[in-house]
C-alpha cells in the first residue's frame, strides 16, 4: 500500500521560556506548544511509544489515515475508521479481533490522545539540558488527583536542528481509563509516552525523526537556534516561511498549499513562485516547476539562483540542451557563487557525452569549494572512463580525505585499483566499502 507521509510545521513567534517566567506564562507556553505539536503530528507518520501503563508502539499515517498497534500480542491495524484486524499490512487483509481487544486499542489510543489535551493546573518550568543530543525543555504540573504524581511534558528539538519549532516530545501522567474515559488516577496508575515522527532519508526510506537528525553532520559551532511558538501566518513571509519548515521535514503537498496562500496574498511575489518550483520539482512535476521558474525569473531576472534550480528541471525533463543554458546563466550572473551551477552543468555535459567539457566544469567546483568531494567523486569516474586510471585514484583519495563515511567513493576507487592490477587494493577498498555499507554493490555516480 502507497500512503503519502507528510510533515506539516508552524512558524513561530514568541520565544520559548526562560526559567524565571512567571507562571501564568508558563502555561502559556505550554499551551501553545501542546497546540503545535498536535497539528504538528496530525500531518505526519506519527510513532508513539508507551512503556506504561503496558508496552507497545502505536503508528497513525497522516490525514486520519491508517493506524496500526504493535504489542506482545502481535500486529494490529486499522483502515479509517473501520475494525481492528490482526494484520501486517495496515489493515489490508488480517484476521478480525474480539470485542475485548479492539476496546483495550481504542483504549490506549484514547491515553495518547490525552497527552495533547492534558488539564493540568499550577504549570512550571522545570529544566533545560542537551544530554541526548537535543535540545529539551521540561515543565511540570500539579496531578488533578491529589494522589497523583505530577504531569510532566519534555518539548525537544535536535540540537543542530534549524527549524525553530519544538514538539512534545515525552509525556508522563497519572491517569486511567474508565469506561470510555481517560480520568486522573493515583500515582500507582502512571501513563509514560514518547512521541516521534518518519521523516524521508536515503532516497524513498523512512527513519524516525530522531534518529535521522541525530545522525546528520553538524559543525560544532553552529548555535542552537531557540525554538519558537506562536500565531500562524498572517502576510507572504510567513507563509513561505512555514512553507520551507514543512518542505524541510517532507510535507511537501503543505509547503505547496501554504505557498499558494502566499501567492494569493501576493500573485508578483518572485520568492513564493520560487519556493513553490522547488517543491513541485521535488514531486516530480516537473512542467509545473518549470511553470514557477519561469515566472519567479521574469519577475527577478538576475537571481543566478533561480537560473540553476530551472536547470535542474530542465535536465529531469532530459533537456541538457535547456539545462546547460540555464547554468551558463547562472555562473554568469554570479561567477563567484557558481560551484552548484558548475557541479550540474558537469553533469549535464557527461550526460551528452562531453567528458571533456565535464572535467572543466568539475575543475571549476573544486576551485570554488576545495571540500567538494562528490565534485571529486565524479570526476574520478570520468577520469577512470578515461582509462586515466592514477588520476582517478587521486581523485577518489582527495575524496575519501575530504568525507571518508560515503562507502561508494571506496568502491570507485577499488574499481579503479582492480582496472590498474592492484588486487590487493582493490579489496582493501571494497571492504571498506562493505564496513560503511554492507550492501554496498552499485555503480559510480556521474
Amino acid at each position: 500500500m502507497k500512503t503519502n507521509r507528510c510533515v506539516v510545521a508552524i512558524v513561530s513567534l514568541v520565544s520559548f521560556a526562560a526559567p524565571g517566567l512567571r507562571a501564568q506564562d508558563d502555561a502559556k507556553v505550554v499551551a501553545d506548544n501542546l497546540l503545535y505539536s498536535r497539528e504538528f503530528y496530525a500531518g505526519v507518520h506519527l510513532v508513539v511509544i508507551a512503556t506504561l501503563p503496558v508496552s507497545f508502539a502505536y503508528d497513525r499515517y497522516p490525514d486520519n489515515g491508517p493506524e496500526r498497534i504493535r504489542c506482545d500480542e502481535g500486529t494490529f491495524a486499522r483502515k479509517h475508521g473501520k475494525p481492528w484486524l490482526k494484520s501486517n499490512d495496515w489493515g489490508e487483509t488480517g484476521q478480525p479481533v474480539s470485542k475485548q481487544t479492539a476496546r483495550k486499542f481504542d483504549g490506549w489510543i484514547k491515553l495518547v490522545e490525552t497527552a495533547f489535551n492534558p488539564a493540568p493546573a499550577g504549570i512550571k518550568f522545570v529544566s533545560k539540558s542537551e544530554d541526548d543530543g537535543r535540545a529539551q525543555w521540561f515543565f511540570d504540573a500539579r496531578s488533578p488527583n491529589s494522589k497523583g504524581t505530577p504531569t510532566r511534558l519534555r518539548f525537544a528539538k535536535p540540537l543542530y536542528d534549524k527549524n525553530e519549532s519544538v514538539l512534545l516530545h515525552g509525556f508522563e501522567a497519572s491517569l486511567k481509563l474508565e469506561g470510555d474515559k481517560v480520568v486522573p488516577a493515583a500515582a500507582t496508575s502512571e501513563v509514560k509516552l514518547s512521541f516521534g515522527y518518519l521523516v524521508p532519508v536515503n532516497g524513498g526510506e523512512f527513519e524516525l525523526s530522531e534518529r535521522a537528525w541525530e545522525d546528520l553532520e553538524a559543525p560544532k559551532d553552529t548555535p542552537v537556534t531557540q525554538p519558537k511558538i506562536g500565531p500562524k501566518p498572517k502576510d507572504v513571509d510567513g507563509y513561505i516561511t512555514r512553507a520551507n519548515l514543512r518542505s524541510h521535514n517532507g510535507d511537501v503537498n503543505g509547503a505547496i498549499a501554504d505557498l499558494g496562500r502566499a501567492l494569493e496574498l501576493d500573485s508578483k511575489s518572485a520568492a513564493a513562485h520560487y519556493a513553490r518550483g522547488l517543491r513541485k520539482r521535488d514531486k516530480r512535476d516537473y512542467d509545473g516547476a518549470l511553470a514557477d521558474f519561469n515566472r519567479a525569473i521574469e519577475l527577478k531576472p538576475n537571481d543566478h539562483e533561480f537560473y540553476n534550480e530551472r536547470g535542474i528541471a530542465k535536465r529531469a525533463k532530459g533537456d541538457n540542451d535547456g539545462a546547460i543554458a540555464d547554468y551558463s546563466k547562472s555562473i554568469e550572473l554570479d561567477p563567484k557563487d557558481a560551484e552548484f551551477a558548475y557541479f550540474n552543468r558537469a553533469l549535464a555535459k557527461n550526460s551528452k557525452d562531453d567528458k571533456d567539457g565535464a572535467v572543466a566544469d568539475y575543475n571549476k567546483a573544486i576551485e570554488l569549494n576545495p571540500k567538494n568531494a562528490n565534485a571529486y567523486n565524479n570526476r574520478g569516474n570520468i577520469k577512470k572512463a578515461k582509462g586515466e586510471l592514477d588520476g582517478a585514484i587521486g581523485d577518489f583519495t582527495k575524496a575519501i580525505e575530504i568525507n571518508p563515511k560515503i562507502a561508494l567513493i571506496y568502491k570507485n576507487r577499488s574499481d579503479a585499483k582492480q582496472a590498474k592490477g592492484d588486487a590487493a587494493g582493490a579489496e582493501a577498498d571494497l571492504k571498506s566499502a562493505a564496513e560503511i555499507d554492507p550492501n554496498i554493490t552499485g555503480g559510480a555516480s556521474r
